[in-house]
């Protein structure tokens, strides 16, 4: 890396100032490829794909460098894998008996020539059907039949959102705790709408329950909500 030098001068004498750089990169250094994958704390929940997301385009991937052990270290018949929308590699189904997933350095190469560096020994565990949870909510009769009922999770993240009925089965949860949510979707156009002077139009009315809702694995969770008890906001 060329390095800028300055110049000064003093009592008419020319001297040269040369800055001390710290913590520069090289350019010629090797960049790592990095990745994530949408296995959480390991286990990868049903009906689910391994899939890998990577922090740039992938250009090619080899095969071959994806291995798939057994708890003895015995390597199982490898997955198809797919590219897909350029940065996210989906694996087909894998062998039930697989505990590891070891991916060597070089296996996947961006389209910038950037390759993963290091070999990266993952454990993996397969989540059968009933982890899942359910949550069964009963509510109170609503004026407007227009409304909107979202299951939020802790990030208030959308999970589900269905049309109200007095009774309302979400099957097929993450263990965890979530919030409901209920949208008085009054022009009936499937989201919020703010409020305008102009249009003289008052912001849709949205409630939220107090608590979360407490999800378990394995388990059926009934809630009753009744709306005079809970408080209300806008969005």
């Amino acid at each position: 890396m060329a390095k800028t030098q300055f110049f000064i001068n003093l009592n008419d004498e020319w001297d040269t100032l040369k800055p001390i750089y710290k913590k520069v990169p090289e350019t010629n250094a090797p960049v790592d490829l990095t990745y994530t994958s949408n296995l959480q704390n390991g286990k990868l929940l049903p009906n689910d794909s391994l899939t890998l997301y990577f922090s740039e385009p992938i250009q090619i991937f080899d095969l071959n460098k994806f291995h798939f052990l057994t708890k003895d270290s015995t390597e199982q018949i490898k997955p198809t894998a797919t590219i897909i929308n350029l940065r996210t590699l989906k694996f087909g189904p894998i062998a039930s008996d697989v505990e590891e997933i070891v991916i060597d350095s070089g296996a996947v190469m961006s389209i910038y020539n950037h390759a993963n560096l290091t070999t990266s020994p993952t454990p993996i565990s397969f989540l059968t059907p009933d982890y899942f949870g359910t949550l069964i909510l009963t509510m109170d009769s609503l004026m407007e039949a227009s409304a909107l009922v979202a299951l939020l999770d802790e990030k208030n993240k959308v999970i589900r959102e269905v049309g109200y009925s007095e009774r309302m089965v979400f099957t097929e949860l993450i263990p965890g705790k979530y919030q409901v949510r209920i949208l008085f979707d009054t022009d009936q156009n499937g989201e919020w709408t703010s409020g305008s002077l102009v249009d003289k139009r008052l912001p849709e009315r949205v409630i939220y329950n107090r608590e979360l809702i407490d999800v378990k694995s394995k388990w059926e969770k009934e809630v009753e909500w009744y709306l005079e008890n809970k408080e209300d906001g806008n969005n």
